[in-house]
């Protein structure tokens, strides 16, 4: 609880700094807006357009997705819920991202979250590491 607690924080402070320099760069004051998940989002993906941002929560298997620097968030429908365990932007393609599962069949979205696509994969996923695609 104590580790979720901390995570929680994180992610609001990352959201903080990505929103205040945003409000910086365009001379405006920064506003905070509150939103509420059922469970804490987990992991956050920032892509090279700023405003657009994916969330994981990793209690109950559901992805987010923000197009206006995280003050308000919509459920990715396109994947069903309670599937994805991980999320992983693409190294090189800023546009790329990753949702994967516990079993072979994964998503892939080239437009920052707008639309995903099923991918298989022969095996499950390492759990060991932080490079489950490699």
């Amino acid at each position: 609880m104590i580790l979720r607690s901390h995570l929680l924080r994180l992610c609001v402070v990352q959201l903080l700094l990505v929103t205040t320099g945003w409000c910086l760069a365009r001379g405006k004051s920064p506003t905070l807006r509150h939103t509420y998940f059922k469970e804490s989002v987990s992991k956050l993906v920032y892509f090279k357009n700023r405003s657009t941002l994916l969330g994981l929560d990793k209690t109950g298997g559901l992805l987010y997705r923000s197009t206006d620097y995280g003050e308000s968030w919509t459920k990715v429908s396109d994947i069903k819920d309670g599937e994805v365990t991980r999320l992983y932007a693409h190294p090189h393609e800023p546009k790329i991202a990753y949702a994967l599962t516990e079993g072979t069949q994964h998503w892939l979205t080239k437009d920052e979250g707008g639309s995903w696509q099923p991918f298989s994969t022969p095996l499950t996923p390492t759990t060991s590491g932080e490079r489950p695609l490699a």
